[in-house]
């Protein structure tokens, strides 16, 4: 069986995959996986169709932070 050659960290795969001139986007996405915040949405802070928000509140600091990231 040969040998696998697999980047040995994230940086070195997402640099190699840049290379390879197949760069992603990181877009926000509902919690719920029911719609992307893109395009006429990107700056919208809940999602049209469950209501959730785009953001979680932190208990400890009272930020927001992006409840999960699509890349493609």
């Amino acid at each position: 069986m040969p040998e696998l050659n697999i980047p040995s960290s994230y940086n070195k795969t997402k640099y190699m995959v840049k290379n390879l001139g197949l760069d992603y986007e990181k877009i926000d996405a509902c919690p719920n996986d029911c719609m992307l915040f893109r395009n006429d949405h990107k700056d919208d802070e809940f999602c049209h169709t469950c209501g959730a928000s785009r953001y979680n509140k932190s208990p400890e600091v009272d930020s927001e932070l992006e409840h999960s990231k699509k890349q493609h």
